[in-house]
């Protein structure tokens, strides 16, 4: 009985009892995305021949790569300069084929596309005698100055040894020609030029001639130095090495704002 009687009530619990409806009501989502504005970032990538100026009245620092190279081996050095607030070209010649005095004539023509007021040329090795030709055969230029790292502006010693064998001479090819084995136009000093040299002596050079010290391995430091040049420094880094130098890009900077190095003599800085 008493089993029945709580079954009983639980029955007439189900029967009467009414639960309120559950309304569910689910709140909006209303989805206001935040506008994202992009400002790309203005970058001053390295101007080839070709390529828009926009140096208009202004300032451009022209790079001149050595023997066997292309312009890649300065990009670091270029990178520096522009840090220095100097727009940057790379001016890429055959090295190998054509002689410093025609390349003169190519960086003539390739000058034309640039419209700055002002012109600086910053040249490492062969690049600094195809500038002494350019200075020479078309010597109405616009202001500007010149630096340059490791150019044997007597000519080569270690270019003179290698220019000796038939075989080894075909690696410099037509760079011989009125280039690194001296035949070169007198300075006027119609620019103002600062010369920087190597003085870490390792490099590819010794293995064909004894160089006089102090040198870079490749050049020496004689050879680089030029009568009427209007400054000299020197950096502990090897011919290949002054394009890494930080020491060296300093000394570019400063030659290039004001047309003197920075105090000191070979500056080991990094």
């Amino acid at each position: 009985d008493d089993l029945t009687g709580y079954l009983s009530r639980i029955a007439l619990l189900a029967i009467t009892h009414h639960p309120s409806p559950i309304t569910h009501h689910p709140s909006p989502i209303t989805h206001h995305p935040s506008p994202i504005t992009h400002h790309p970032v203005k970058s001053s990538p390295v101007r080839r021949a070709g390529d828009p100026v926009s140096e208009a009245g202004g300032v451009t620092v022209v790079f001149l790569h050595g023997i066997w190279m292309s312009g890649l081996d300065m990009a670091l050095l270029r990178r520096r300069l522009g840090a220095c607030g100097f727009p940057v070209r790379q001016f890429s010649y055959p090295s190998v084929r054509v002689p410093p005095r025609e390349n003169a004539a190519r960086l003539q023509r390739w000058l034309a596309g640039i419209k700055a007021g002002t012109v600086h040329f910053v040249a490492h090795s062969l690049g600094g005698l195809v500038v002494r030709w350019l200075l020479h055969d078309f010597p109405d230029q616009r202001p500007g100055r010149i630096v340059t790292l490791g150019t044997p502006h007597s000519g080569s010693r270690a270019a003179a040894a290698v220019a000796r064998v038939p075989l080894l001479r075909r690696a410099l090819g037509a760079s011989v020609e009125w280039g690194l084995l001296g035949d070169l136009p007198s300075w006027d000093g119609a620019h103002e030029l600062g010369v920087i040299a190597g003085t870490r002596e390792f490099g590819i050079g010794r293995f064909f001639t004894r160089l006089a010290p102090p040198h870079d391995g490749t050049v020496e430091v004689d050879e680089t130095c030029l009568d009427g040049m209007t400054d000299f420094v020197t950096v502990h880094a090897t011919h290949l090495g002054m394009l890494y130098s930080a020491a060296a890009a300093r000394q570019v900077c400063a030659f290039l704002a004001g047309g003197r190095f920075l105090p000191g003599k070979d500056d080991r800085s990094a």
